[in-house]
């Protein structure tokens, strides 16, 4: 069995959930290849008093019919229970095998990918709820966890639905795993790998398990990302046409466009209509909430730099690592990697400094610890963006944290060689650009990986310079 790795906080919020006795409904939701399942068998595995009954669904495709749900279901039920072969004409039927299975209480079921099951019968959820409602809330220590990916139509369909409002115990979304977990994937050779190294790969992988556990720590960063995305036969060659089939099936295209169309940076819905060719609807905002949902995407709201409100201006990211780094430098490759050359392209470096702003923006509790912000303090923060008036001219920061007392501007580098004396009028232009009260400071801030120019610490200009490779050298000997 793998081991599993990490999940600490999740583990302990499930377990205090199973506590509460009674009936649970528990959902877990967030990206493929996040862990769901994962974690849900772990959890179940530990409940050493119940009994765990495992369900999941088939990926809908052409071959793959209403029909084909329920028989994969059946089958499955057959197996659980040790029964005959049962008839699938319906989801009333297999629902009430379920329910008679389980009558007793003292056990776990997890349905798993239930949107693939549930998408396969419209009514399926309030089937699902009219047996949660007539028999399985009834029962003594029983937990139902539903587990699935497409996370805004399963929140629309449960956490959101009058029917399940007030039944949900925990309605848990599932993050990438925090750098301090993921670096735990490189095993009993991590101590003498260089967190450089470790980063180049965590760059492209992001936080997500799945793909972490493809590293081979034996083999250098450049040879597994070689191996994982320059190959016909490497896991992330072929995974971003799955994981956009698989999740958004017939309406595929216009998420892959929209993913496409932010890929360079950020952009506002306004740019983005404009960059697709469509016209301004909320059709489209739809679609970047369900990929926002899902994880691909963020929406990064801007606020009022001196009284610290939110603002209805945002811009869209691609914040996940794997799908930029597949548009940028997989995709234009892909007649090459087909020619069996699997070399590295041009850009490998370049492309590898706009993965590691994502990855900082997504381990926040590092930043503050490393710049020593106090947390409670905290107004609002983000990537930051001022748009040019007559008063002021237009400026975006990486990472920007408002406080009581002060502003954080965080500058974020990942380069090959050391930062030069540049980065100083680089992040002076910007604030000297940014509208703030005359009573409150501004404190730049760098965070990097590979040294600084000793010209830039004797300019002494930055408060706080950070090598983010130290603090996780520091975490891991910790």
């Amino acid at each position: 069995m793998a081991r599993f790795i990490g999940r600490q906080r999740e583990l302990d919020e499930l377990n205090d959930t199973a506590l509460l006795g009674g009936a649970k409904l528990i959902v877990i939701k967030g990206r493929r290849r996040v862990g769901k399942s994962t974690l849900a068998k772990e959890f179940a595995r530990k409940q050493t008093t119940l009994k765990s009954f495992y369900f999941t669904g088939i990926p809908p495709t052409a071959q793959n019919s209403a029909q084909a749900e329920r028989d994969n279901f059946a089958h499955q039920l057959e197996h659980n229970f040790n029964l005959p072969k049962i008839k699938t004409d319906n989801w009333d039927d297999l629902l009430w095998h379920l329910g008679d299975r389980v009558r007793h209480g003292h056990c776990l079921v997890i349905l798993d990918e239930i949107n693939w099951i549930a998408k396969s019968e419209h009514a399926f959820t309030q089937k699902l709820w009219r047996l949660w409602e007539t028999q399985l809330s009834q029962l003594e220590n029983f937990i139902l966890i539903l587990s699935g990916s497409l996370a805004g139509w399963i929140e629309n369909k449960f956490a959101r639905d009058t029917g399940y409002l007030g039944r949900i115990s925990w309605n848990m979304t599932l993050e990438e795993m925090p750098l301090p977990d993921a670096l735990r994937f490189f095993g009993k050779q991590r101590a003498r790998i260089s967190i450089y190294e470790q980063l180049k790969i965590l760059l492209i992988t992001g936080g997500i398990p799945r793909y972490l556990e493809e590293i081979q720590p034996k083999l250098s960063a450049e040879d597994n990302i070689r191996r994982l995305c320059f190959h016909p036969a490497g896991l992330l060659f072929n995974e971003y046409d799955q994981l956009l089939n698989d999740l958004f099936q017939r309406n595929n295209a216009i998420y892959r466009t929209i993913v496409e169309s932010v890929a360079d940076k950020p952009i506002t819905l306004e740019e983005l209509h404009k960059k697709i060719g469509r016209k301004k609807s909320g059709v489209i905002s739809d679609y970047v909430r369900d990929l926002t949902a899902c994880g691909f995407l963020s929406i990064h709201n801007t606020w009022n730099i001196k009284s610290g409100k939110p603002s209805n201006r945002y811009k869209i990211r691609l914040s996940d690592n794997y799908l930029r780094f597949y548009i940028k430098a997989i995709q234009p490759a892909i007649s090459r990697i087909l020619s069996s050359s699997n070399q590295l392209p041009g850009n490998y470096y370049s492309l590898l400094g706009l993965q590691f702003e994502n990855l900082i923006l997504k381990n926040k509790p590092l930043v503050y610890q490393a710049l020593r912000i106090p947390v409670d303090e905290i107004i609002a923060e983000g990537p930051y963006y001022q748009n040019q008036t007559a008063k002021h001219p237009g400026c975006q920061f990486d990472y920007l944290v408002q406080t009581k007392y002060c502003y954080y501007v965080v500058e974020i580098k990942f380069t090959r060689g050391e930062i030069h004396k540049s980065v100083l009028t680089e992040v002076a232009t910007k604030i000297n650009a940014l509208s703030t009260p005359r009573n409150m400071s501004i404190r730049p801030c760098l965070i990097h990986v590979n040294g600084v120019a000793e010209s830039v610490v004797q300019a002494d200009y930055f408060d706080r310079i950070v090598d983010f490779t130290e603090v996780l050298q520091n975490m891991a000997n910790s």
